[in-house]
């Protein structure tokens, strides 16, 4: 009654078996059961070279970059141009130019003036900003899309604050609103509440340096999560040195679910 039949066991192409070497050398599963996988760095870095060297032979160092200021300064004079905008991350240096002539007014990084939020850059302290343009808007489909539009934020310094205004559209699109239509009355009060609190981040400071200046050892620190709202990956450097941590924010996506 029964037929007992002999299949022939698969056999793994070389493309198989590159996949199955390289989830064996890459993945592994920690102490708590979850996956864990390695970083893409080079197996063997000592064929890295040496950078710190290179940069050494490569970069003036302060006194050099004085002389070449001067030099500069002088030769543009002589043509009847005085140089101006300066702007360095040594004390040093910026000693010795007048302040008139230096870069003290922020640096924006988008050229269009429709920008609700804008990424500027400001040379004094060396930290990124925000020029926040926001006028309050009817909470209808198409305000919160255009708001969406006009932020400019390629690292995700602000992606919390674009996930919510996408979740809000998801609702209404769920709700099949049309574009135009006015939001049901408790999503109202959240985009206007939304919206009147966009000008706390003016007050945002984010150091544009990422690491510590003397000695100290780097790690790149992912994190990773997902829930039926939306799923979001966020990167920081960790530098320790002789003071302490110091723990700096590199990047960040998100998307809703």
């Amino acid at each position: 009654m029964w037929e007992l039949e002999d299949f022939t066991p698969p056999v793994p192409t070389s493309e198989d078996s590159i996949c199955e070497n390289y989830f064996v050398e890459n993945v592994s599963r920690n102490s708590f059961g979850r996956y864990e996988v390695a970083l893409p760095f080079k197996a063997d870095p000592t064929h890295l070279g040496d950078s710190f060297a290179l940069s050494q032979t490569r970069l003036p160092d302060i006194k050099n970059a004085v002389t070449i200021h001067t030099q500069l300064v002088k030769l543009f004079e002589n043509g009847g141009f005085q140089m101006v905008k300066w702007m360095s991350n040594s004390n040093e240096l910026l000693s010795q130019i007048p302040d008139f002539l230096q870069l003290n007014t922020p640096i924006a990084f988008d050229k269009e003036s429709l920008k609700v939020l804008g990424l500027e850059w400001n040379p004094s302290s060396d930290n990124f900003s925000f020029k926040i343009s926001v006028s309050i808007s009817p909470c209808t489909k198409r305000n919160m899309l255009s708001l969406v539009a006009r932020i400019f934020d390629p690292l995700g310094f602000l992606a919390p604050i674009s996930l919510f205004i996408k979740l809000l559209i998801k609702k209404l699109w769920k709700l099949k609103f049309d574009w135009d239509k006015e939001a049901p009355k408790e999503m109202f009060h959240l985009w206007m509440k939304f919206q009147e609190e966009l000008t706390l981040l003016n007050s945002l400071q984010i150091p544009r340096h990422l690491l510590v200046f003397e000695n100290s050892t780097v790690d790149i620190v992912g994190f990773a999560d997902a829930s039926s709202s939306a799923y979001a990956a966020v990167i920081y450097i960790r530098s320790t040195d002789i003071t302490g941590h110091v723990s700096n924010f590199v990047q960040q996506y998100n998307c809703p679910s």
